[in-house]
C-alpha cells in the first residue's frame, strides 16, 4: 500500500488526519538581539575572549573540520517543557481550533524552502486517541501508525548540498516531537532551520542582512517559537540573541553592550520564556531571562540552559562551580553536591529532574527526591553526557563516548543502550547510519532526534519514532 493510499485509508475512516496549525502570540516589535557568541561550532569570530557558552560547545566527543571545533554531540539541550498539548486548544491561523490539547505544528503554512510543502498533516495524535491504532497500512516497522504515514526513521538533509566540510546539525527537538531544529553550513556561513515531516527543512532567515552565522538553539512544546543566534562574521562583532515565530520571523532581544555576546539556550512551553547568557571583554557570563514584559533580566552568574513548562524553574551552571536551579522564590542556587557535577543541561516539564555531565565525563540524572545518581556508560565506552529527559524521567538521551561515539539512551532504571540497537530491534531500518549524539527527546520518550554520519558520508540529522 502507498504512503498516500495509507493516508486516505485514515482520512476515510476518521478524518484522523485533520488538525489545526496553532497560532502564535505576535511580537510587539523588534529590538535589536542580542546572542551569544558561538562555541566552536557556532560563533566563529576571533578574539572573542570570555564568550558565552553556546548549545552545543562543549559537546561529547568533539570533532574539528578546519574551522576550529565543532562539538558533535548534542551540547546544551534545550527547553524541558514536557507538554503534550494544553488542554484548552488554540486558536489557529484558519480560525479554527485545536481540540483537547492535540500536538499540533505551528509552523504549517510556511513556503519558504519546504519542498512544495505547505502543512504538516503528518504530526501525530496522542496514541490514546488515534482512531488509526492499531496501524490500517500495516507497516509497523516502517511507519509509525500515528495518521498512518509518519515513518519511524527520517533523515534532515539541507536543501541543498553543503559546501565541502559543511554540516547539518540538530540542536533540539520540540516535545511533541514532531519540529527538529538546529543549523546546517560550513566556513563562515551557517543558516538556523526548523524541520517537520510535513514541511520539511525550512531556513528562518537571519536578524540583519549581514548577518552570516545563524544558528537555532532550541524550540518550546510544538515548535511554533524558536530561540538562537544571529551575528555577522567579523572579529569583535556583537552576537545577538533572536526568538522566531512563523508569524512575525526573527526579533531580536537587545544588546546588553555595543560588543555584547548573547546566546538563547532554551525556551519554556508556550515560548513566553527565554533563558540564555551574555558576557562581553569586561564581563564573565551572566545568566538572563527573558519575556516581553520584562525584557532581559539577570538571575545570576553563569548559563542558563532550560527552562521549565512555565519557565519559573531554570536549570543550567556556573564555570567552576557546578550546576545550579534557579526558581522565582529561590533564585539561584548551586545544587549539591555540585562541584563534582558540573553541567546541567536539561529539565522536565516542572523542574524536577535535571540531567547533565559530571566533572569526570559521566552523565548524571539529579531529582528532588533521590539527588545526584551517576549514569553507567554502555559496554565499551567510557564516558558520558546527558543532553535530553523525557517529562517522567523514564528516558534519558545523550551521548557516550569510547572508540567512537554514540548516540545514547537510559530507561528509567539507568540502563544505558546504544540508539542504533534500540531502533533496529524496533524493526526499524537504520543502515548506512552511525549515530554519533541524541540531542533530545519528546516528552513521551518516545521520539529521539540527534546527529551523526549518514549514508552519504557527510554529517547530518536524524530523528526516529521507537513503538
Amino acid at each position: 500500500m502507498t504512503r498516500s493510499a495509507c493516508v486516505f485509508l485514515c482520512v476515510v475512516l476518521v478524518a484522523c488526519g485533520s488538525r489545526s496549525p496553532l497560532d502564535e502570540p505576535e511580537p510587539n516589535g523588534n529590538s535589536s538581539g542580542g546572542a551569544p557568541g558561538a562555541s566552536g561550532s557556532s560563533a566563529r569570530p576571533g578574539g572573542n575572549a570570555g564568550r558565552p557558552l553556546t548549545r552545543n560547545e562543549g559537546g561529547f566527543g568533539a570533532t574539528t573540520n578546519g574551522n576550529g571545533s565543532k562539538a558533535q554531540s548534542g551540547g546544551v539541550q534545550g527547553s524541558g517543557d514536557g507538554v503534550q498539548g494544553s488542554g484548552d486548544g488554540v486558536q489557529g491561523s484558519g480560525g479554527t481550533r485545536a481540540s483537547g490539547g492535540a500536538s499540533t505544528d505551528a509552523g504549517a503554512g510556511l513556503t519558504a524552502g519546504t519542498r512544495g510543502v505547505t502543512s504538516d498533516a503528518a504530526a501525530q495524535t496522542d496514541a490514546s486517541t488515534d482512531p488509526c491504532q492499531p496501524n490500517p497500512c500495516g507497516r509497523p516497522a516502517a511507519s509509525t501508525g500515528m495518521l498512518c504515514e509518519l515513518p519511524r526513521f527520517e533523515a534532515i538533509e539541507p536543501l541543498a548540498p553543503d559546501p565541502p566540510g559543511g554540516e547539518l546539525q540538530a540542536t533540539a527537538i520540540s516535545r511533541d516531537g514532531n519540529v527538529v531544529v538546529g543549523f546546517h553550513g560550513g566556513g563562515t556561513h551557517d543558516e538556523a532551520f526548523r524541520w517537520s515531516s510535513g514541511t520539511g527543512l525550512v531556513e528562518l532567515g537571519a536578524l540583519q542582512t549581514t548577518d552570516t552565522n545563524v544558528q537555532a538553539h532550541a524550540t518550546n512544546r510544538d515548535g511554533s517559537v524558536i530561540v538562537g543566534i544571529s551575528q555577522t562574521f567579523a572579529v569583535g562583532a556583537p552576537i545577538r540573541a533572536f526568538r522566531w515565530t512563523a508569524q512575525s520571523g526573527m526579533e531580536g532581544l537587545g544588546l546588553p553592550t555595543a560588543s555584547a555576546l548573547v546566546d538563547a539556550l532554551g525556551v519554556s512551553a508556550d515560548g513566553s520564556v527565554v533563558v540564555g547568557s551574555w558576557s562581553d571583554e569586561q564581563t564573565s557570563p551572566v545568566a538572563f531571562r527573558w519575556t516581553r514584559a520584562t525584557g532581559r533580566v539577570s538571575i545570576g552568574a553563569g548559563y542558563a540552559i532550560a527552562p521549565s513548562a512555565d519557565g519559573s524553574v531554570i536549570v543550567g551552571f556556573i564555570t567552576g562551580q557546578g550546576s545550579f536551579r534557579w526558581t522565582i522564590a529561590l533564585g539561584e542556587t548551586l545544587m549539591t553536591p555540585s562541584p563534582p557535577y558540573r553541567t546541567a543541561r536539561a529539565t522536565n516539564g516542572d523542574g524536577s529532574i535535571i540531567v547533565g555531565q559530571s566533572d569526570s565525563y559521566h552523565a548524571f540524572r539529579w531529582s528532588e527526591q533521590t539527588g545526584f545518581a551517576a549514569l553507567d556508560e554502555p559496554q565499551g565506552a567510557a564516558s558520558s553526557g546527558a543532553t535530553g529527559v523525557s517529562e517522567d524521567g523514564s528516558v534519558i538521551v545523550g551521548t557516550s563516548s569510547g572508540s567512537e561515539t554514540w548516540a545514547t539512551v537510559w530507561d528509567g532504571a539507568g540502563t544505558p543502550r546504544f540508539v542504533r540497537d534500540v531502533a533496529r530491534e524496533a524493526g526499524i531500518d537504520v543502515t548506512g547510519w552511525t549515530f554519533q549524539n541524541a540531542v533530545g527527546v519528546s516528552a513521551d520518550g518516545k521520539v529521539i532526534a540527534g546527529n551523526g554520519i549518514s549514508p552519504r558520508k557527510v554529517y547530518e540529522a536524524w530523528i526516529v519514532r521507537i513503538p
